[in-house]
């Protein structure tokens, strides 16, 4: 996420951002082995990638964001808070 994503995010309570989470993977798991689907595009003007290359860049983003909130975690809470 950039600082607009967390923005956007912000007023979100959690059981929001897993639902979230929770819609994005039943998408994922809706299509993603329909032999029909064939190539599935990442994002709007990337390539299409076979079912496994998708699978592999949404566990790479999904690790990416892991390690970010780890990061985060470990800031005590009041360095994260926004200056007014």
């Amino acid at each position: 996420l950039n600082q607009q994503g967390v923005d956007e995010l912000r007023p979100n309570s959690v059981d929001q951002l897993v639902a979230r989470l929770l819609a994005a993977h039943a998408g994922i798991q809706a299509v993603i082995l329909d032999p029909a689907i064939g190539l599935i595009p990442y994002r709007t003007g990337s390539r299409p990638y076979t079912p496994d290359e998708h699978l592999e860049i949404v566990r790479a983003h999904i690790r990416k964001h892991t390690a970010d909130i780890k990061a985060a975690s470990a800031i005590p809470c009041h360095a994260l808070r926004r200056v007014s």
